[in-house]
Order: C-alpha cells, then structure tokens, then sequence
C-alpha cells in the first residue's frame, strides 16, 4: 500500500488563489541569494539586502508568469526567477537565471506568461 505525500502542492492552484487575493510572501532561499551575488547586473562590488529584496519586488511586480504543477517560473528582461510554493501559501525563490544566461529550451517555454497586479508583494529573506 502506498502513501502520498502531504506536502504536495499543486502550484497552478496556489499560483490562482494568490493572484485573486492579490497578496504574496516571497520567501528567498539562501541558494536565490547566492545566486544574485554571483549572477548581479550593477557594477559595484558590494550588495546588500536591500538591493535583492527591491531587485526581487521588481521582478514580480513587471514580470511575467508561467505556471507549471511543480514550479513558478516569473521573468522580466534581466532576471529569471524560478520558484515553488509551500503548503502556507508562500512564494519561495529556489533559484535566479539571468536572461542572458538561459537555455533554449527554457527560452521557449517562457513565451506568453501572464501578468499579475499585486496589490502586496512581501519579501523575506533568510539571516547570512
């Protein structure tokens, strides 16, 4: 007999549910963090929380969406932001792609996303 697991979330459901209720929690994983520094666009060597949090608020603010049943991919024309929502309802950032950097394959399945009109968008990140 086999038993399904519990904390499966089907993130075309979730992904509907928040973007009528028009609120989000990101949460960024240390990994997302990492992953800015190592991939940042401006030209000064330091970063801090601040700069990834707006980077982060900005990118699902103008971006666009494509939902799939395991992950949320939102891109804008500099970052590519692929993410997972838990059982809580929170959106968390697994991972940053910068748009130059892209495979083809996932180039084509970024065509036609939508775009959501947050009236909240809240970031959180993790202590490093």
């Amino acid at each position: 007999m086999s038993e399904e697991c519990c904390d499966f979330v089907d993130c075309r459901v979730a992904f509907k549910y928040l973007a009528k209720e028009g609120k989000v929690n990101v949460h960024l994983s240390k990994h997302a963090i990492e992953r800015f520094i190592e991939r940042r666009r401006w030209g000064f060597k330091g970063v801090s929380k601040e700069v990834i949090v707006n980077i982060v608020r900005n990118v699902f603010r103008d971006g666009e969406f494509k939902t799939f049943t395991d992950k949320v991919i939102v891109w804008t024309k500099n970052y590519v932001l692929i993410c997972s929502i838990d059982k809580n309802s929170n959106v968390i950032v697994k991972t940053v792609i910068t748009r130059s950097t892209l495979k083809k394959e996932l180039e084509e399945r970024l065509k036609k996303g939508i775009k959501v009109r947050w009236k909240q968008i809240t970031v959180y990140t993790p202590k490093f």
